[in-house]
């Protein structure tokens, strides 16, 4: 009687039969991309992002493009997959998003006349996306919790770091606090999503953001840790993750159970998503 077991490893799950794999599945984010906006006194606006705010960079390209020959790699070339017809992607319908899955299948399917194959299915408008923007979907249940849940932490870190937003606001030309307040402010993750991406595509930044605010701690050190919390409070309850990732896990397991039974037509899902569930 064959085994089956199932793992989940950096989204990425493969189902196995004495030891050989049978079925693969994995969810992944967009490559680097844009900042979705600037702040005030942010010294590089618009122009120097070619695609546009929030769109993929080259070397998002460039990043997606390495997973997909990891994944032909890894399962392709008859270990998993013998044929593009096997091979299911599914995206966000965020620019962003679609543009990864696309470079992820020309490293995957380095002959076009393969890769034209292979349809990208992207027919859910992102604000009504459950399986992978689930964030941009109207949730009034989620929006209750988070507020309930969140409360206190946020009132507590704006507390504690009241002189670091104050520094930060300051320099930044806009008052900034863990969340925005209303017209006119931005919250931490605002901040961190200008500099942490001109950050990466080697834009020099302001002499604020790299200095020491605290010992051995820079402005940059505090703001992706700020971040990260923030991020940390989307999903940090039973409720909270069954409400924004309880979708997609349904979708991981209900196919799961078809390939069990063999009863699956493609044998690496792919699905292409945005910083919703990550």
């Amino acid at each position: 009687m064959n085994s089956v077991a199932a793992f989940l490893l950096f989204s990425l799950i493969p189902l196995a039969v004495h030891g050989r794999i049978l079925y693969a599945q994995a969810v992944f984010r967009h490559g680097d991309r844009a900042p979705s906006r600037n702040y005030p006194n942010d010294p590089y606006d618009k122009s120097f992002w070619p695609m546009g705010w929030s769109q993929l960079t080259e070397k998002g390209a460039n990043e997606t493009q390495e997973l997909g020959r990891f994944l032909r790699q890894k399962y392709l070339q008859g270990q998993v997959v013998d044929n593009e017809d096997q091979v299911y992607v599914r995206s966000s319908s965020k620019t962003r998003a679609i543009k990864s899955a696309e470079n992820v299948l020309i490293g995957l399917f380095p002959d076009e006349s393969q890769r034209s194959h292979v349809v990208i299915e992207q027919d859910t408008k992102h604000w009504e996306d459950q399986l992978l923007k689930p964030n941009s979907v109207a949730c009034p249940r989620y929006d209750e919790v988070r507020k309930i849940e969140n409360r206190k932490n946020m009132e507590r870190l704006n507390k504690k770091h009241e002189a670091f937003f104050a520094f930060v606001s300051r320099n930044a030309g806009v008052n900034v606090t863990m969340e925005p307040r209303g017209e006119g402010t931005l919250g931490v993750s605002d901040i961190f999503n200008a500099v942490y991406r001109e950050t990466q595509n080697g834009f020099e930044q302001p002499a604020w953001v790299t200095s020491e605010f605290e010992p051995n701690l820079t402005a940059y050190d505090l703001i992706l840790e700020l971040k990260r919390v923030d991020r940390l409070m989307q999903f940090n309850s039973p409720q909270k993750s069954k409400l924004r990732a309880g979708f997609l896990l349904g979708d991981f397991v209900k196919r799961l159970e078809y390939a069990a039974k063999r009863q699956n037509k493609h044998k690496l899902v792919l699905y292409s998503s945005v910083g919703g569930l990550f």
